[in-house]
């Protein structure tokens, strides 16, 4: 599987939607990031098993559909080193082998198969305006009144 996407545009997305990533999680697949990658659009999801938040982001191409887990912090930290530039991700299905170039290099990781992250019922989708990329983001603080649910918790859009 391999994808193209703007390095701030992914970061961005990611870093607003960790919020809802727990430091001490019952199962390890929810430090995760949870890729799905469907007809060049990529939705993100997380959860801490009571709150589930996706976020999607336009690719500039794609070559197939697919789907794979990876560690949050590890990803946001290596992204937080690379300025705006286009990242191209190769995903081996069979092993969940993960590399990412980007303009002076590239990381390699390791993911894990998506199946492992547990499913919710309803997750929150974003339906307000899409930013300009043609991308759509939420935040969601416990503590905020709002129109929104996501899994339990009072969000604000």
């Amino acid at each position: 599987m391999k994808f193209i996407v703007s390095s701030t545009a992914l970061s961005s997305h990611l870093q607003a939607i960790s919020r809802v990533i727990n430091s001490k999680n019952a199962l390890p697949i929810l430090d995760c990031f949870l890729f799905e990658l469907e007809d060049g659009t990529l939705s993100v999801t997380v959860s801490d098993s009571e709150t589930t938040m996706v976020t999607t982001v336009e690719v500039n191409e794609s070559d197939t559909n697919g789907r794979f887990a990876v560690v949050a912090k590890t990803l946001l930290d290596a992204l937080k080193e690379i300025p705006e530039q286009p990242l191209t991700f190769y995903v081996n299905t069979d092993n969940y082998e993960i590399t990412v170039q980007y303009q002076n290099g590239k990381y390699s990781l390791m993911g894990q198969n998506a199946d492992e992250f547990p499913h919710h019922a309803h997750p929150y989708r974003p339906s307000g305006p899409a930013e300009e990329d043609g991308s759509r983001r939420h935040v969601c603080n416990a503590s905020q009144e709002g129109s929104h649910q996501a899994s339990g918790r009072d969000c604000q859009t």
